[in-house]
């Protein structure tokens, strides 16, 4: 039948009793909680197709290695298969000395209270002195450490959630057995002899509140958590303990349980159980430190800058949008951070291109190389991936291997001094000198190898445009759709010289109105980026919105990349047009 309309007439509101001396609320957490692992026994038997002893045994091999001290591992008496894993446990010596396991070697008292969520406080705090009276009478516990302590575990099960998790912190707290129908608060200040208790909580998850529960129930007192790897359990799971172990780690407190290898932990939870791990599960799922959103990675993009200028200052604490903790510290790497579809923005793609390429882009060239992405995107529906979007960089920019030449090729250039000349004028822009002067005091020949790198200087710089200045003539080799040619050509450096000679003999009139570059690598291995924006003749450099052609190359030798780089630029520009043809070589 479908939802019902007035659903009070069918289902009644949990009513939980006045409780104004909580104290709980003002509280923090200090310390993790002990943690039992029940993935062996409550987890295996809500499954569909059980756990074999082989499956159970790696299982308990990769519970050891996270770091669990408690372990709850069958009902020996269920069946010869739980009897015989408890055997193999035991006479194989899987269990260390450190680790305690339910009915294992080293044994405590526990008793759970079924349906405690369900039950009046009162009735069960009676119960549970029943129960620590006959239990105790002067018995002890033996502990893994070896500590023989007169102390019971009594286990309070959210065995079927059915209110807000502050009224289960409520139930586990404080009653002086005044407020009788409160919970936990109530429950550990109303049983007796506290001292000689462990109060446990196992919260299930039929609210989706099984996190919050335990952690407010901890607040309100309890001192351990019986739960699941990735939560697994009857109904809707146990309360999860990687979610609530990481909890604590981002509030920087020790968990005692080692997810570093987060990816292992996955692979034997799913290949024992046979179920998968949602890709939004909390710190495991495949998305969980993922944005799509354009806006998320802008601000990732501008945390991760951030971060890495606090480290390098010496401050290591971690602070970034949208990830509450490292994703290396559980084993995950930052490719995967930020991955786009036709939501995503230039913040994310500029950061994919950084870490992927190593290159900075600048501002408006990510702004252009954004709607390259977001047209293949759109057309083609599906996420990019970081290879596909650092391909479409290498395709768009010609930059990486002759796989992916534009129809100019820059394959060697000479470099002449000609006469000092004056820096330009024009901000960030190198003028074309207007005349040719044919005296010259030295001259440097440059080749280019396939691979780009040069072994020559970088030319002196005026220090502060940052633009070659010297008057130079520029004979350079270029292909030409696919045939070589020479071109020739003056300036007030080797930038605008190459674009005079780019005008001269290839008829493309171009200018550049914005350039940048930074260093990519370090010590001997340091290259430089180059990043131009060239403009026709008909656009005013002034008017921002007006489009140029974006362009990028990467060199050891600083004019070579700047040379590159406009090449790059000048194939953006030259789309299919035509070519005024020099004479070929």
């Amino acid at each position: 039948m479908p939802m019902l309309a007035e659903p009070s007439k069918r289902y009644l509101p949990f009513k939980p009793v006045p409780f104004p001396n909580r104290t709980w609320p003002d509280k923090t957490h200090k310390k993790a909680p002990i943690w039992l692992s029940t993935d062996l026994r409550d987890g295996n038997q809500s499954l569909a197709n059980p756990m074999s002893n082989q499956q159970k045994m790696r299982f308990f091999r990769h519970l050891i290695q996270i770091g669990f001290k408690e372990i709850e591992v069958s009902y020996p008496a269920a069946s010869d298969s739980d009897f015989n894993f408890c055997r193999d446990l035991i006479s194989g010596g899987e269990v260390p000395d450190d680790v305690w396991i339910q009915h294992g070697t080293n044994f405590r008292y526990e008793y759970s209270p079924e349906t405690f969520s369900q039950t009046e406080t009162a009735y069960a705090v009676e119960v549970c002195e029943s129960v620590k009276k006959a239990w105790l009478a002067g018995q002890n516990s033996v502990w893994a450490d070896g500590r023989n302590e007169e102390r019971i575990i009594f286990n309070l099960p959210a065995t079927v959630e059915v209110s807000t998790p502050n009224c289960f912190a409520d139930q586990v707290s404080d009653s002086r057995l005044k407020y009788a129908d409160v919970q936990i608060e109530i429950f550990c200040n109303s049983i007796s002899e506290r001292e000689k208790c462990i109060i446990s909580l196992h919260t299930h998850n039929d609210r989706g509140c099984a996190v919050a529960a335990a952690e407010l129930g901890v607040l309100a007192g309890a001192d351990r958590i019986e739960g699941t790897v990735l939560g697994n359990g009857e109904r809707t799971g146990n309360v999860d303990l990687v979610t609530l172990a990481l909890n604590c780690y981002s509030q920087g407190i020790p968990p005692g349980l080692d997810f570093s290898d987060m990816f292992s932990i996955i692979d034997t939870v799913t290949e024992c159980t046979g179920l998968p791990v949602h890709p939004r599960h909390p710190y495991a799922g495949e998305l969980v430190f993922t944005a799509f959103s354009g806006s998320h990675q802008d601000a990732i993009k501008k945390g991760f800058e951030a971060q890495l200028k606090r480290e390098k200052a010496g401050d290591r604490i971690w602070s970034m949008p949208y990830l509450p903790i490292d994703p290396a510290d559980v084993g995950c790497t930052y490719e995967a951070v930020i991955r786009v579809n036709s939501q995503s923005g230039k913040g994310g793609i500029a950061y994919i291109v950084k870490s992927a390429l190593a290159l900075d882009l600048p501002r408006r060239m990510q702004i252009a190389f954004y709607r390259v992405v977001q047209e293949r995107s759109e057309t083609s529906g599906k996420e990019m991936t970081s290879k596909d979007i650092t391909t479409a960089f290498r395709q768009s920019y010609h930059l990486g291997g002759s796989i992916y030449d534009g129809r100019l090729v820059l394959k060697s250039f000479v470099t002449i001094d000609i006469q000092p000349s004056t820096p330009s004028s024009a901000v960030g822009t190198p003028d074309r000198s207007p005349t040719r002067s044919r005296s010259h005091s030295r001259s440097r020949v440059t080749s280019l190898s396939l691979s780009g790198i040069l072994s020559e200087p970088s030319p002196d710089r005026d220090s502060e445009s940052n633009l070659p200045t010297a008057s130079k003539r520029i004979t350079a080799k270029v292909l030409v759709d696919g045939k070589l040619h020479e071109i020739s050509g003056e300036g007030n450096g080797p930038l605008s010289s190459f674009l005079d000679a780019l005008e001269t003999d290839l008829g493309l009139t171009l200018s550049v109105r914005e350039y940048t570059e930074h260093a990519v690598g370090s010590g001997s291995d340091v290259k430089a980026a180059t990043y131009v924006e060239l403009i026709p003749a008909d656009v005013d450099p002034k008017d921002k919105t007006q489009g140029g052609f974006w362009g990028v190359g990467v060199d050891a030798d600083i004019t070579a990349s700047g040379l590159k780089a406009v090449v790059s630029a000048a194939n953006g520009y030259l789309g299919d047009s035509a070519i005024s043809m020099p004479a070929d070589v």
